[in-house]
């Protein structure tokens, strides 16, 4: 009686360890369970050998956005970041790069993106995600396509009012340019970047920044809210691009961080993808949706033209309320025009004449609280129908 009583027992037992058995080994492959030494492996891997173990898409858990997986995810930019590329083409060279052994999806949205690169069976394609797949090794190939990725000095990834990714710096901070081989011939020449601000100014220090390329100073500038310059003795393979501060950092009351200057929208554009009548950029605007933006208290027209033909900007202004409201514009320090809105939408044409770069500011005398995206923001008025064109 007893021998049946301790059988029937062990039977129980071992019949609650088997489906808790299965039921972890489900759990494990239905959702981003990674056990404690598989966390520090993929920890090591990150740190040490810049690998990463597991890819999470999007980033989610803490420990699994450090090391290479923040550089993959800048240069990827599932959720956004600083650098500005289309990323559908490096991704088999992202995940080779970094020798990535398993993809966890969170979103469906980049199943077909990822699908070519991953093993999986036709049941698990039809399933719910969050699931974890092998990567296709063999599926993987060098990029055929030039791209940037961060390196080391940039602290983390922030987000403004404005819906603006920005990174902070102390005293230099690295980019990679990556060329294919044989398309040295075909890769960008001008290399972008925008600067809203720096803490040496707080200082009285002079915020001066020079950009070195392959270890030769290309370029030296105080005029630092955006920078657009031609890169020079570029290579194929790696190509080292450091922004420095001439000014080291200074530490902030509040912040135990050594800051020189925020960055945002890295890019790379070729003289022949720039139109004839110039590359418009926008700085501080609120965008409401395509061909719509908000303007608050200030923000900027920058406009970069890489030959002598002077460029017509037009625009539709209109108040945010039937109060009179008035917008200065301003370019080099000087007043060229003065806005006064009264609720209806008038047309602004701005002229530029100078090549290269010119930037046009927007001041206004206040602004009102405005429910935006579910955030509410201090705007003066609405912008639309922004276009740019050459003068004949």
């Amino acid at each position: 009686m007893q021998k049946d009583m301790r059988y029937k027992t062990s039977t129980i037992i071992l019949s609650i360890l088997l489906i808790l058995s299965w039921g972890l080994f489900v759990f494990w492959h239905r959702t981003d369970f990674i056990s404690f030494w598989e966390r520090k492996f993929a920890e090591r891997k990150s740190e040490e050998f810049n690998q990463i173990y597991v890819l999470e898409i999007p980033p989610q858990s803490k420990y699994l956005a450090e090391g290479g997986s923040e550089k993959f995810y800048e240069a990827f930019q599932p959720e956004g970041g600083i650098i500005v590329q289309k990323t559908e083409n490096i991704l088999p060279a992202l995940l080779k790069i970094f020798d990535v052994q398993y993809v966890l999806l969170r979103d469906k949205k980049y199943w077909e993106l990822f699908k070519p690169f991953l093993y999986y069976s036709p049941e698990e394609e039809k399933e719910d995600l969050p699931r974890t797949f092998p990567v296709k090794k063999e599926a993987l190939s060098a990029s055929t396509e030039p791209f940037l990725m961060l390196e080391e000095g940039w602290y983390g990834l922030e987000k403004d009012n404005y819906g603006h990714f920005s990174r902070w710096f102390g005293k230099e901070a690295t980019i990679y340019y990556f060329i294919p081989s044989g398309s040295l011939a075909k890769v960008a020449d001008f290399l972008n970047f925008s600067i809203p601000w720096s803490p040496l100014l707080d200082q009285g220090k002079k915020a001066e920044i020079e950009v070195i390329v392959n270890g030769k100073l290309i370029y030296t500038s105080n005029s630092y809210q955006w920078v657009m310059l031609k890169l020079d003795g570029l290579k194929e393979g790696v190509n080292e691009i450091k922004l420095r501060s001439s000014q080291g950092c200074v530490i902030r009351e509040g912040n135990d961080r050594c800051l020189s200057f925020i960055v945002q929208d890295v890019g790379l554009f070729r003289i022949e993808n720039i139109p004839l009548e110039g590359l418009l950029q926008l700085g501080r605007f609120i965008k409401i949706e395509e061909g719509r933006y908000w303007l608050g208290n200030d923000a900027a027209i920058r406009i970069f033209t890489p030959f002598s033909t002077p460029s017509l900007i037009t625009f539709q202004i209109q108040a945010v309320n039937d109060k009179p409201s008035m917008i200065s514009i301003i370019e080099k320090d000087k007043e060229i025009q003065r806005i006064i809105l009264f609720g209806e939408s008038q047309k602004i044409s701005l002229l530029t004449y100078q090549q290269g770069e010119n930037i046009f500011h927007f001041v206004a005398n206040g602004c009102e609280d405005k429910m935006v995206k579910g955030e509410k923001q201090c705007v003066t008025a609405q912008i639309k129908d922004l276009k740019i064109e050459p003068v004949k």
